[in-house]
């Protein structure tokens, strides 16, 4: 009884730390990114109105200042998003696949600096998952898809789902890329791993943590296929509804 006691005690405290722990990053993330919309903004007016008044030099340490701020500030999101799929309270159901898959196109290929093209081979199935989890993992991979192509290369990204007759299906995001050696392989999926640099592709190394992470949280199998200059192909294994 004793050592119950303890244990439920001991599970008290850990759930409220845990809580304080969710409260304080949320509130340190708003807080953190409240300066670094305002050193954007700064850095963009000084870029458009004033740009005439300095040399190149400082012309280039203003695109400097623009760009580490935006790159802080999807860190900032990126470990938000992380933390969501720890902790996010888990329903399953029946997930209307067509409708997410082109909601997550839409707004990828929006905000790509280069116009990906993006092919959708549906109409997809309905499947049993966690919408907010599945546009996660979705959304990650294919701005992964359109993110890490060789320099001038129009990115090329094909979605599409083949039925394994086990009552599931695989959902597949497949590119042109510049593809993934044999070696880093077991390291892409770790938490802010980057396997190039940030200079040559921008990112924070927690995308595909999330999409490894989404996928335990809804027991579906995640796996890729990859060799350099040649692409990758993501699948996720989702059971249909």
């Amino acid at each position: 009884m004793e050592l119950e006691h303890v244990v439920a005690d001991r599970t008290a405290q850990l759930l409220e730390t845990i809580g304080e722990l969710e409260g304080f990053s949320y509130s340190v993330s708003h807080d953190m990114r409240a300066p670094l919309r305002a050193m954007q903004g700064f850095a963009s007016v000084l870029i458009e109105e004033y740009s005439d008044k300095l040399d190149a030099q400082g012309v280039h340490y203003l695109q400097q200042i623009a760009r580490s701020a935006i790159r802080l500030d999807q860190l900032i999101l990126d470990v938000l998003s992380y933390t969501r799929v720890l902790h996010l309270k888990l329903p399953m159901s029946a997930v209307d696949l067509d409708h997410l898959v082109h909601d997550v196109v839409e707004t990828v290929g929006n905000e790509a600096t280069i116009k990906p093209q993006i092919k959708t081979h549906g109409p997809f199935p309905t499947v049993i998952g966690n919408p907010a989890l599945l546009a996660q993992c979705i959304s990650n991979l294919v701005s992964n898809a359109v993110k890490f192509v060789a320099a001038g290369t129009t990115p090329e990204v094909e979605i599409s789902t083949e039925d394994v007759g086990d009552g599931s299906i695989l959902l597949w995001v497949k590119d042109n890329g510049i593809g993934i050696a044999p070696e880093d392989h077991e390291r892409i999926f770790r938490l802010f791993e980057r396997i190039h640099p940030a200079a040559e592709y921008e990112g924070t190394g927690i995308g595909l943590t999330i999409v490894r992470k989404a996928a335990e949280r809804m027991d579906a199998p995640l796996g890729f296929h990859s060799e350099p200059g040649r692409g990758s192909s993501f699948w996720i294994q989702l059971r249909k509804g």
